[in-house]
């Protein structure tokens, strides 16, 4: 689908920044990435399980996260699987980076109300 295209190390950083703004966002204020050192209640997890552009009869964008949510010494509080898929309207990389960004964002969407819910 696309001959040259590689992805880049820094995909998992780009999903880390993107859940935190999201969380930002909904105005959830007391969150921060994992080197900033803080005390933290809760430690979310995410696992970048798919992300890609599958290429059919319809090319369709796919994200799913595997998410845990830890609290006091590290006890798993809950666990969940986040998906979303999204039509491509075309084969092309602009195309397929516009549908993965809203396939991103409604799995996203999805797991800032889980938490919210859990925490």
């Amino acid at each position: 689908m696309f001959q040259d295209a590689q992805w880049s190390d820094s995909i998992p950083k780009l999903v880390q920044a993107r859940v935190i703004q999201s969380f930002e966002n909904a105005h959830y204020r007391r969150v921060a990435r994992p080197m900033d050192g803080f005390a933290v209640d809760h430690q979310l997890m995410i696992d970048i399980r798919n992300f890609r552009v599958l290429n059919g009869s319809e090319p369709l964008a796919t994200v799913e996260l595997g998410a845990k949510i830890l609290g006091e010494g590290g006890r798993v509080v809950d666990g969940r699987v986040f998906h979303a898929t999204v039509p491509a309207k075309t084969t092309d990389a602009a195309a397929a980076a516009a549908a993965l960004d809203e396939a991103f964002g409604k799995a996203v969407v999805e797991l800032v109300a889980w938490t919210f819910a859990l925490i």
